[in-house]
């Protein structure tokens, strides 16, 4: 169990109860999560040092370009800056009145995860990794984003925005010190969504997949969780069902341009909240190239591709 505390830093706009309440529409959860590769590096003169391609443009097209997709929570990665969050949370108020955001940093980009809700936001605490290397703190700053939002029809649910480091920093993601990290990583996240057992939806971008680092990947799975994509999709017979292209412009020239296409952005589900939570479609989004840049090429809104998942809600039958 988490508590709100000095390393909470959440931003709520408050809205009325009823706002969200519109029926049938409520009886259905669309959970959608993206990194958006938003690295960029703020000097003390204000001018700021973009590491990602086309940082500007892209940020400016994610509002629309998130909002088409009519999602419920929209957990985001990699979103570093406090501008550009403000930037997001006031072009996408209307339809999410609700934040939660990890806290300033002494690292160089800090953390970046950012949580979007249609309903309540109960409370939200950023929980700091405890094993980090103390070397990698002044570049990152490792943890998990735990947030209680009040859904419908089924009330308290917690969830976790990750994102899982696929290498120490300027480390290889094969190496032993990566390995370990990871490693470390994934069991402070199944530690921190619930004791005894999983009580928490985990979403985000996990470096991870049945194909690559899968021991972390099925330590996920082994420990009582459901990959939403994989129970609402029939055996993928080789289709393209990877959320990091090679194939992807912005991915071109990146340190991974060689590494194959991988689905490494995830919605797991505790098998134990399925009686209240039932995945029922899971798709790939954002991969369009919707981005026009000022030489007049288009390219997605991201490195990544987005993972739109929608549950069914019910209250659990009494035993």
């Amino acid at each position: 169990m988490y508590h709100a505390g000095k390393n909470s830093d959440m931003v709520v706009n408050s809205a009325p109860r009823d706002a969200t309440d519109d029926g049938a529409a409520n009886r259905t959860l669309r959970v959608l999560t993206i990194n958006l590769g938003l690295l960029g590096f703020e000097l003390k003169s204000g001018w700021r040092m973009p590491v990602d391609s086309y940082l500007k443009e892209r940020l400016v097209a994610a509002p629309s370009l998130l909002l088409s997709l009519e999602a419920d929570v929209i957990a985001l990665q990699e979103v570093y800056s406090p501008a550009d969050r403000e930037l997001l949370v006031g072009a996408m108020a209307a339809r999410f009145p609700f934040c939660a955001v990890s806290p300033k940093t002494r690292s160089l980009v800090g953390n970046g995860l950012m949580l979007l809700s249609r309903f309540p936001i109960l409370r939200s605490a950023f929980m700091p990794a405890r094993g980090a290397p103390l070397w990698t703190l002044p570049f990152w700053k490792q943890g998990l984003l735990a947030v209680d939002l009040d859904l419908p029809s089924i009330g308290l649910t917690r969830l976790i925005n990750a994102h899982i480091a696929s290498s120490v920093p300027f480390g290889r993601a094969g190496s032993s010190a990566s390995k370990a990290n990871r490693s470390r990583e994934i069991a402070e996240l199944l530690s921190a969504a619930g004791d005894p057992g999983p009580t928490a939806i985990l979403v985000g971008d996990f470096n991870t997949s049945p194909e690559i680092h899968p021991e972390n990947y099925h330590g996920i799975i082994d420990a009582g969780y459901l990959d939403a994509f994989v129970a609402s999709n029939p055996p993928l017979h080789g289709r393209d069902d990877f959320t990091w292209d090679s194939a992807n412009p912005l991915n071109a020239r990146g340190r991974f341009r060689h590494a194959p296409g991988q689905r490494i952005d995830h919605v797991f589900v505790p098998s134990a909240q399925l009686k209240s939570m039932v995945p029922t479609s899971a798709r790939i989004v954002l991969q369009d190239r919707a981005v026009r840049t000022a030489s007049g090429q288009k390219i997605p809104v991201s490195d990544h591709y987005g993972m739109l998942v929608t549950f069914s809600l019910s209250h659990p039958p009494r035993d």
